[in-house]
């Protein structure tokens, strides 16, 4: 866990450095948001592992009101959001229908589901006057909307790594709020969405519950370039 934290700051560093000849004065334009992703209102039953492992990057440009402290933006991200728990989703070969089942946790090394979404994101932003050195703090709530690229599930056992992709009872759109607080180019970000992480399927095991009702939330930090 350490290392790959450790990684991904090693790599907003060298994003620091390669944009900031290139950043406008008066805006933050580029984002890197790495989190926590997990799924709320899970079935009973599911556990959960918080390993921080999502990716989202993104672009906006800024309309500023005057001089003032207030702005809004508009842009794109692109965004990688994967869950580790033991709901394990394959897809049934003969119908293309996906299977939900609870496993063990004595029979997995590591069960993760993968969402690869495009956005369209709007945000309202409110930040102080800059201080000697340039910096100030910022409070920042976005919405975004967008589209699935890409899904996947992947279960490594001792004995083997079976993947599936192109999950289809997985939400193909969704929609959401953030938020972005923070000093310099350090933040905290969430993400909540409003859209369900699955259109149907039920557990084949346990009480047969249905797995419609997740919604995906994210929490981690974020960077500004």
């Amino acid at each position: 866990m350490m290392v790959k934290l450790s990684f991904s700051i090693f790599l907003s560093l060298i994003f620091v450095s390669s944009f900031a000849q290139i950043k406008p004065k008066t805006e933050d334009w580029f984002f890197y948001d790495y989190t926590y992703d997990f799924m709320l209102n899970a079935p009973k039953g599911i556990s959960q592992d918080f390993i921080p492992n999502g990716h989202t990057f993104s672009f906006l440009k800024e309309k500023s009101f005057g001089k003032g402290n207030f702005a809004i933006a508009g842009g794109v991200d692109y965004s990688v959001q994967s869950y580790y728990s033991n709901l394990y989703v394959s897809t049934d070969l003969s119908n293309g229908d996906e299977i939900f089942q609870v496993l063990g946790s004595d029979s997995i090394e590591s069960n993760k589901l993968r969402t690869d979404f495009i956005d369209a994101i709007f945000e309202l932003r409110f930040r102080t006057l800059p201080n000697a050195k340039g910096k100030f703090f910022r409070f920042y709530i976005g919405a975004k909307a967008g589209a699935r690229v890409s899904s996947s599930s992947r279960l490594r056992t001792q004995n083997a790594i079976v993947r599936f992709e192109n999950l289809g009872q997985l939400n193909a759109y969704r929609f959401g709020a953030y938020t972005r607080i923070g000093y310099g180019w350090f933040n905290l970000y969430s993400y909540h969405s409003l859209s369900e992480l699955f259109t149907k399927g039920s557990l084949i095991n346990g009480s047969n519950e249905a797995v419609t009702g997740i919604t995906p939330v994210s929490v981690g930090i974020s960077f500004i370039f």
